[in-house]
């Protein structure tokens, strides 16, 4: 992690089931195997957040909720051959399944081995039944995220959050 990189960090929590966000202090962490440290420069608010909200799709308590994320990596877990520390990168629903190439290699899903990785066995999703981006660095599942291209970066003077 980078020298600026704080060793205590926000997020916006769901707690229990039908509450309100609550924004909390957490320590940061380094990232475990597979995963990636975000800075997030900005996270959309999705319906699916009022799914996590009110538990319809079953992912549990405490949460912090958010899926369509925007950041740069801060650091990278043990083995991550793909994304490096300082690379813009955003993502969406999925994570946690074997869609990554270097997940398929050890996968345990038949459905990733064919190539179904919607249907995966060991899914996750960010903000449901993990937590989401709605924080300042949240801990993402490598497969989550696409290498932003360069036509695709917010263009300059406009800030990432509006």
């Amino acid at each position: 992690m980078g020298s600026t990189t704080p060793r205590i960090y926000k997020q916006a929590v769901f707690k229990e089931q039908g509450a309100s966000l609550t924004l909390e202090k957490v320590p940061l962490t380094l990232p475990k195997r597979d995963e990636t440290l975000v800075q997030v420069e900005t996270c959309g608010v999705c319906h699916s957040d009022h799914f996590a909200q009110t538990n319809l799709i079953g992912g549990g308590f405490p949460l912090v909720p958010g899926h369509e994320i925007i950041g740069c990596v801060a650091a990278v877990g043990v083995g991550e051959i793909l994304w490096k520390e300082g690379d813009r990168i955003g993502g969406a629903w999925h994570g946690g399944h074997d869609e990554h190439l270097l997940m398929q290699l050890r996968s345990t899903c038949g459905a990733c081995k064919k190539g179904f990785f919607q249907m995966c066995d060991n899914e996750e999703v960010n903000g449901i039944s993990r937590n989401g981006g709605c924080t300042s660095f949240p801990f993402i599942h490598l497969s989550l995220f696409s290498l932003y291209h360069p036509f695709l970066n917010t263009p300059k003077g406009i800030e990432s959050q509006g």
